[in-house]
């Protein structure tokens, strides 16, 4: 199911769903169950992903690290707070074998900046933060949308559902 818009409330979430904004074609699919992927411990994190820095929405740095950069798909997963990049390693380490998986530190978590102040934690800025990691980490081909699929735990699912639905 194609859709340039979400769905209206009061309307059934399709199983798969495709938006569109800013050039970045995003899909999200239904998720029926939780995974069975246990938080990962400090001992058992991959130390050989490498580590950029992004300027977000307003040039506060984010920390983005890439997995298997170059394969056809990619995925962003966004954590929540308090978490950080590291939250996702082992859905990251197994999604890696067939896509690009990109995560970041989102503001004041991790290794990127921390606001001087809570407006600086706006859902405007982390959209636009969203929207720079995006466009350092998945390059345009041939005038086409770029694909990305959309992952979400916590705050970072909202910051998800603001980013394609923001304007």
């Amino acid at each position: 199911l194609t859709s340039p818009m979400p769905p209206r409330r009061g309307s059934s979430w399709p199983a798969t769903s495709h938006w569109s904004r800013d050039g970045v074609e995003l899909m999200t699919e239904a998720c029926p169950a939780r995974s069975a992927v246990r938080q990962t411990s400090r001992m058992d994190r991959p130390e050989d992903v490498p580590e950029r820095t992004v300027d977000g929405g307003d040039g506060l740095q984010l920390a983005v690290f890439e997995r298997n950069v170059g394969a056809a798909q990619t995925v962003l997963l966004v954590h929540g707070y308090p978490d950080d990049h590291h939250v996702w390693d082992r859905v990251a380490d197994l999604l890696a074998d067939r896509h690009h998986v990109v995560t970041y530190d989102v503001r004041g978590a991790g290794a990127s900046g921390v606001p001087a102040d809570v407006d600086g934690y706006r859902l405007d800025l982390l959209a636009q933060d969203m929207e720079s990691v995006l466009d350092a980490t998945v390059p345009a081909l041939d005038g086409r949308p770029r694909q990305v699929h959309l992952v979400g735990h916590d705050w970072g699912s909202i910051q998800g559902w603001q980013f394609v639905c923001d304007d």
